[in-house]
């Protein structure tokens, strides 16, 4: 995650991966740090109106943990739902592509099967592993896993290996 700040440390620019060189319509690293120089030596008020807004909104955003902050078995529902709603049943995993390896859902899921024995929250987790598994991230040679892969089917792995 990058996150650009004014001098007094509001965030005017954010973006969580900007790649070596231009590609899929996304700009390259050193491409938004000519755009960021350029617009704080052209245009600082419009960046300091950006950042007034971020902050705005920032500071009007509530977040609501509940009474003691352990989920019941509404949230814990809900959670579940959102992930069914969520998961890739053709290719397994959650969303499109990107696809990174969802091991606290994966945790989650595990966990719910434990505790209630429900069989989708198992067939989830077990898909999404053994896709994982036969899938171009996983290192046949050496063992572990890339980040992710860069599309849907797990095939193309983004080769920035983690173990784990």
């Amino acid at each position: 995650m990058t996150v650009l700040l004014t001098a007094g440390a509001e965030p005017f620019y954010f973006g969580t991966y900007f790649p070596p060189e231009p590609r899929h319509g996304m700009p390259s690293f050193q491409q938004v740090l000519e755009g960021i120089r350029a617009a704080w030596a052209d245009r600082r008020d419009q960046v300091g109106e950006v950042a007034g807004k971020v902050v705005r909104d920032l500071a009007g955003r509530t977040l609501s943990y509940g009474g003691s902050g352990v989920p019941g078995e509404e949230e814990l529902a809900q959670a579940l739902l959102g992930l069914t709603r969520e998961y890739d049943a053709n290719h397994a995993g959650f969303g499109g592509a990107p696809k990174f390896p969802p091991s606290m859902a994966l945790e989650f899921l595990l966990r719910h099967h434990a505790r209630t024995g429900a069989e989708g929250a198992l067939q989830m987790a077990a898909d999404t592993y053994e896709a994982m598994a036969r899938g171009g991230i996983y290192d046949q040679l050496g063992g572990g896993f890339a980040r992710y892969s860069v599309d849907r089917k797990w095939v193309v792995p983004h080769f920035e290996k983690v173990h784990v």
